[in-house]
């Protein structure tokens, strides 16, 4: 065995910090860069899209006319800023006043009659119009807003839009006017009588809200209903909650029904009652199955050394015949007491539908009951919303009454405004965004959806695993022989991927000494024994003695890479372990092995089976796995995939280390994640996780990413361009020479 202290670890532990590493600008950059042209495809269309559609708009002017609010002491408080709610209140309304669809028409019907202004309003819609469209109006042509502004003295400001200009002026200036001859008009007497009048209907109305509200406590009062809603709520429950008690004291009761026509059953049919759990672990019967099983076997010693009459038999038989006399009288007892047991259920299922059938007649009564009290609750509503209505309008007829005694006057009149769209400088700037915002958005979006693992950042922070290498995807080399990719030296290349494992491995593992290592995936073909093999080749050429188990006990195949028989293997060394005569434990493990490379050997599976878990739980097993692991250096373990067999857990509990193998875009994040958590429940120190089958432009692009990822591929790749095929030619040389 050689010497195993070059392989300790060289910094130890995992990269703790990797699960707390938010995703980078070189994540995004790398999500980016593998699906732009989706974002190009869309971007560039929909920006000049969005940019033609804009400068296509026809050009439009802004004016703004404005008008000032002096109003008296008693209404506004005309400190600097600060203005109080009832002022607030009364500004509101003429804001709302302005937009209104009135005061529009009156400024339509106003310059309609004035053929100058409308000219110069409609002059530039009819340049552009087209023999079978419609004539402009000037309603349709009619476009402004309402805004407040100013300090102390607050200013309405109207701000109009043309296609033109002196149209923009002209519709600002009229706006103005036009509200001003309204509020002019106004006068406070014609509210006097509105005020009134709402004044005696809020009363009124709060008056029946109260005797509502009375009707709907006494209500309450005399059928002891605190809220109709609680009631209802908590009978439902109770409803619910009898209804799961029925149903479980009926499951129990058919569950103890079935066990009692088994007993029946096997009665019937001759067969050995004590198979069903309810009459083999009632009781004594268990002890007392094991003292016949004792007799039995006493008698069957007793037999061939003596005749029948002898008085050894003759007791013997007696205790065996006492033995099934008690056995007959515990199934007996047995028997009767699952009767006993389902008549309780019975009993009890009785019981709860009693309850529930009153919880149902209570339910059916308070329905009864809230007729009425829907009867009283909705009157009382109707009076209140009635009420409240009152109020409001009550509040909006007495400030209203007030414009009147506002003081508005002219601020600023309308002149020819300048144009305002099409903006090209604010289309260009958006269109730029809108393009940059696709360009980005698109690839996200699909790295969103798509959540396979597929980057060192779906492993290090979503999975909060280590990143051990990554493996090229494996072109050159046939299927056949990709096993033996570094034991043949078939691509350096990816002989480099392999070196970068083994040293990625060498600085995560913790164990001193002889190790096992077990190496697993999700699902099938995803490489788990194409890594696992050409590991243990990588080791090999390290001087490591190196066992490569094959595990796999329900599809085995390392032995058939190796061209092996697989007749002997893990299965007949452990049978053969468990034949050992007692206090004997040397086993010929040599016979079993195969050295198929200078320090490596292989142990096929030994055949087939599906009893996995139950061939790790022998003792023999253990005994078999420990003296392997005195033989090697490394000990290799090819298993079934975990996330379909539960061998690779069971397996995990008796391994020093794990390695974890995925495929590039082949199994999601979340599976991964689940799995290496159940693995790591199993106390295994999991090393980290081998990205299997990485495309070239992905593998090239994250080796810059990490530093570590397809380090080996690419540097030889690097190194080979760099000095060229003669100097290739040349190190082949040397290496064969050097062999």
């Amino acid at each position: 065995m050689s010497d195993n202290s070059n392989f300790d670890p060289l910094s130890g532990g995992t990269n703790n910090n990797s699960s707390n590493r938010l995703k980078g600008f070189m994540d995004y950059f790398l999500i980016i860069r593998d699906r732009w042209l989706f974002g190009l495809a869309l971007a560039i269309p929909f920006s000049i899209f969005f940019a033609y559609n804009k400068l296509k708009e026809p050009p439009m002017y802004a004016s703004t006319a404005s008008m000032m609010l002096e109003p008296s002491k008693q209404i506004l408080n005309m400190a600097k800023v600060v203005r109080n709610d009832y002022s607030a209140a009364i500004l509101g309304l003429h804001l709302e006043h302005m937009k209104s669809k009135s005061l529009k028409e009156n400024v339509t019907a106003t310059i309609s009659k004035k053929p100058k202004e409308k000219e110069a309003l409609l002059q530039p819609y009819l340049k552009d119009l087209k023999p079978e469209d419609p004539k402009p109006t000037v309603a349709s042509k009619i476009q402004y807003s309402v805004s407040l502004s100013g300090q102390g003295a607050p200013i309405v400001s109207v701000h109009a839009v043309s296609r033109s200009g002196e149209g923009a002026a002209i519709i600002a200036n009229t706006v103005v006017k036009e509200y001003l001859k309204i509020i002019s008009e106004k006068s406070s007497s014609s509210y006097d009588s509105a005020i009134a009048f709402l004044e005696e209907q809020s009363e009124e109305m709060r008056q029946k809200e109260m005797e509502a509200e009375e009707a709907l406590k006494s209500y309450r009062k005399k059928h002891n209903l605190a809220s109709m809603d609680d009631n209802k709520a908590f009978i439902v429950t109770r409803i619910s909650s009898m209804n799961g008690v029925v149903t479980s004291a009926r499951v129990r009761k058919l569950g103890i029904q079935t066990q009692l026509q088994q007993i029946m059953a096997f009665k019937l049919a001759n067969k050995d009652i004590f198979e069903l759990s309810s009459v083999g672990n009632f009781g004594n019967i268990k002890s007392l199955r094991g003292t016949l099983v004792e007799l039995m076997e006493m008698h069957n010693k007793l037999k061939e050394r003596y005749l029948e009459r002898h008085p050894a038999m003759i007791e013997n038989l007696k205790r065996i015949e006492s033995v099934n006399d008690l056995l007959e009288m515990e199934v007996e007892l047995a028997i009767s007491d699952l009767k006993n047991t389902r008549k309780m259920a019975e009993a009890e299922e009785m019981e709860f539908k009693n309850e529930r059938k009153k919880a149902q007649l209570e339910a059916a009564k308070l329905d009864d009951l809230s007729i009425q009290y829907n009867v009283y609750e909705r009157q009382r509503e109707v009076y209140k919303k009635t009420y409240n209505t009152l109020i409001n309008r009550l509040t909006e007829a007495r400030i209203t009454s007030q414009l009147e005694n506002q003081n508005f006057k002219f601020h600023n009149t309308a002149f020819p405004g300048g144009q305002i769209s099409p903006d090209r400088r604010d289309i260009t700037s958006k269109a730029i965004g809108i393009f940059f915002v696709i360009f980005i958005a698109i690839p996200l979006a699909l790295e969103f959806i798509d959540n396979r693992i597929k980057s060192p950042w779906d492993i290090e922070v979503f999975l909060g695993r280590d990143l051990l290498a990554g493996i090229p995807r494996i072109s050159a080399v046939k299927e056949a022989e990709r096993p033996l990719i570094v034991g043949n030296d078939l691509d350096e290349g990816l002989v480099e991927s392999f070196r970068s494992l083994y040293s990625r491995i060498q600085m995560q593992s913790e164990t001193s000494g002889a190790r096992s290592i077990l190496v697993t995936s999700a699902i099938p073909s995803e490489g788990k024994s194409l890594i696992a093999a050409n590991l243990a080749y990588t080791f090999a050429n390290h001087g490591r003695r190196t066992i490569l188990v094959d595990f796999d006990l329900r599809r085995p195949g390392i032995h058939k890479f190796c061209g092996l028989e697989n007749e002997i293997g893990m299965l007949t060394l452990v049978e053969e372990y468990e034949s050992l005569p007692i206090g004997v434990e040397t086993l010929n493990i040599d016979g079993a092995l195969n050295e198929v490379f200078p320090n490596l050997f292989i142990l096929p599976s030994g055949g087939r089976t599906r009893s996995a878990t139950e061939l790790l739980e022998k003792p023999a097993f253990d005994a078999v796995i420990a003296m392997l692991k005195r033989q090697c250096d490394v000990l290799i373990m090819d298993t079934s995939p975990v996330g379909l067999f539960p061998d690779s857990l069971a397996l995990a509990q008796k391994t020093d280390e794990l390695i974890y193998v995925t495929r590039f875009g082949k199994v999601s994040r979340k599976v991964c994640k689940s799995l290496l958590n159940s693995l790591e429940e199993t106390g295994v120190r999991i090393l980290g996780v081998v990205l299997n089958d990485l495309p070239e432009k992905k593998a090239h692009g994250y080796y810059y990413y990490g530093g570590y990822y397809g380090y080996g591929y690419y540097r030889y790749k690097y190194y080979n361009k760099y000095y060229g095929e003669d100097q290739q030619d040349e190190s082949s040389k040397v290496k064969e020479i050097t062999t």
